[in-house]
């Protein structure tokens, strides 16, 4: 018979390193670990800040995917209202301003940089959820079948890898609220651009784009050194598309935007509305859109081609008042009085009316 062995509390001390219990070497080690990271996590941001940096936020797909998911949260809404375009919409448009002047209006911003979206057009025209109206900056040559696919990434993202995982979405929300209220989270501000820039003896400048949670973005080209030379890089950039790509015929155009129409015609169908809205361009910019799309060929005819009431930045008393310091897009200093006049528009046109 195996008799069972006792061990006596003195034991017990002597086995736990002269009375420490078990563990506790890790525990204080993890303590000192958490206490250095937090000091010097907030040593950044706080020298970054004092440096004039302010919390913005990284634009993805996943947060172009969260704002796609609100469409489906007010599902029939009909006072939901879509902003769809590239970056003019992304920079002219003040939310806060909307949001302020109709506040029973669930606002969804699905502008994407530099891509014409007629991909979300057509994702909205199919989702028999959305019974609301859509806000499009648009150009003429937007439409060309050719540049459907630009902004399909994004609806594809929404749909097979956000809308139905949960794990994405408490993902996205984390990195969103993480980046609303750190400056650290910022691409270039973390630890390693710290030391990159100790080496260098120069120290990033606050960027002239802030992006806000609803992935709106306001332009300060105040924090630019030299406007003009940013300036003459987007006219550059005109001036190669102009050379290199043929503009579209009218005819190959028309035959286009039929399917355009019939998104269109999807949304109207179901009590939504879509309004098309040319916002400005200047100079040199502006006589590149002309010359390869003139006006009263292409963009004159919308309205009649898809039955979508349409405004012209020219037509609009105020909205060609505003410079255009790169010739494409506004100031943050002059994005709240340019959406007003874009609402006061709207609500002529009957799509809008403050409550």
């Amino acid at each position: 018979m195996t008799v069972p062995s006792f061990t006596s509390s003195s034991d017990l001390v002597k086995n736990s390193s002269h009375g420490r219990a078990p563990g506790g070497h890790w525990l204080g080690a993890l303590i000192i670990f958490i206490i250095g990271f937090i000091a010097l996590f907030g040593g950044l941001e706080l020298f970054w800040r004092a440096q004039g940096h302010a919390p913005s936020i990284n634009d993805s797909q996943s947060l172009w995917a969260q704002q796609r998911a609100l469409i489906n949260k007010n599902a029939g809404n009909p006072k939901t209202t879509v902003l769809v375009g590239a970056s003019r919409i992304q920079l002219g448009f003040d939310t806060q301003v909307f949001r302020e002047t109709y506040p029973d209006r669930p606002l969804v911003n699905l502008a994407i940089d530099g891509s014409p979206s007629a991909a979300v057009l057509r994702d909205l025209a199919l989702d028999d959820d959305f019974k609301g109206l859509v806000i499009a900056s648009v150009k003429a040559d937007w439409f060309s079948r050719d540049k459907w696919g630009l902004s399909q990434g994004y609806v594809t993202r929404y749909h097979k890898d956000y809308k139905n995982s949960l794990d994405r979405q408490f993902n996205t929300a984390v990195t969103l609220w993480l980046q609303e209220h750190f400056v650290v989270f910022q691409h270039n501000l973390g630890v390693r651009s710290l030391l990159k820039a100790l080496i260098n003896h120069e120290l990033p400048d606050p960027f002239y784009l802030r992006t806000y949670p609803d992935r709106s973005r306001a332009a300060d080209y105040s924090k630019m050194h030299n406007v003009n030379a940013h300036k003459e890089e987007r006219v550059r950039r005109m001036r190669v598309i102009d050379q290199n790509e043929k503009p579209q015929s009218f005819d190959s155009w028309r035959e286009d935007l039929k399917a355009v129409a019939g998104w269109v015609e999807a949304i109207q169908s179901r009590g939504g509305q879509v309004i098309f809205i040319r916002f400005p361009t200047s100079g040199e910019h502006w006589e590149i859109d002309e010359r390869r799309y003139p006006r009263n060929e292409f963009w004159d005819q919308l309205s009649r081609l898809t039955a979508a009431p349409t405004l012209h930045f020219q037509d609009i008393d105020g909205m060609s008042d505003f410079e255009l310091p790169d010739t494409s897009h506004l100031d943050a200093k002059d994005r709240a009085e340019f959406t007003r006049i874009v609402q006061s528009a709207v609500e002529r046109a009957g799509l809008l009316s403050p409550d």
